[in-house]
């Protein structure tokens, strides 16, 4: 699903069917699970059964010129209207509890923009790559100015917290 401006995409968010996400673990910050051409030529089978029928939102980005114009939310509007209007059972997906510039760095929105369009916490879950990058910029790897806006929101905090998401869901 994308947001444009003239020939310009300024946001995106990538939606999949659960049992494909599940096989491929897509991935907007890693480049190593990216789509390949693998992939789009694959003969999927339909997914017959209604509990397959639930979509994962993977990738959620809004370039920073655009953030605070309400993308995230007409994104998500479209996608779960979009769902609905295919006969999907439900969309899942990962969020982030409470910082904004984590979860932007993250391609994750906030925990509060899916609560607003009817999602539910349905877990908490550790995401080791997310603890990795984490530690990764904490340390510098990533670059000077990473690792300063890192220090400047953590903190002495442990990164653990800052690697804990919510699976959240909601039922159509």
């Amino acid at each position: 699903m994308l947001a444009m401006e003239g020939d310009s995409v300024v946001a995106h968010a990538r939606f999949y069917p659960e049992t494909i996400y599940n096989q491929f673990k897509f991935c907007c910050q890693d480049p190593t699970h990216a789509i390949t051409q693998e992939m789009v030529e694959m003969k999927l089978p339909p997914l017959a059964n209604p509990a397959e029928r639930i979509l994962r939102i993977t990738c959620f980005f809004v370039h920073k010129d655009y953030q605070g114009q309400g993308l995230s939310h007409k994104l998500i509007d479209a996608i779960l209207e979009w769902a609905k209007n295919n006969a999907w059972k439900s969309v899942r997906c990962f969020a982030y509890p409470d910082n904004y510039w984590l979860s932007s760095e993250m391609c994750t929105p906030m925990l509060r923009t899916y609560s607003k369009h009817g999602f539910r916490k349905i877990e908490t879950v550790m995401i080791p790559e997310a603890k990795d990058l984490l530690q990764q910029m904490k340390n510098g790897e990533l670059g000077a100015e990473r690792k300063k806006k890192i220090e400047k929101i953590c903190g002495n905090k442990d990164l653990l917290e800052f690697a804990t998401f919510y699976e959240m869901e909601r039922q159509l």
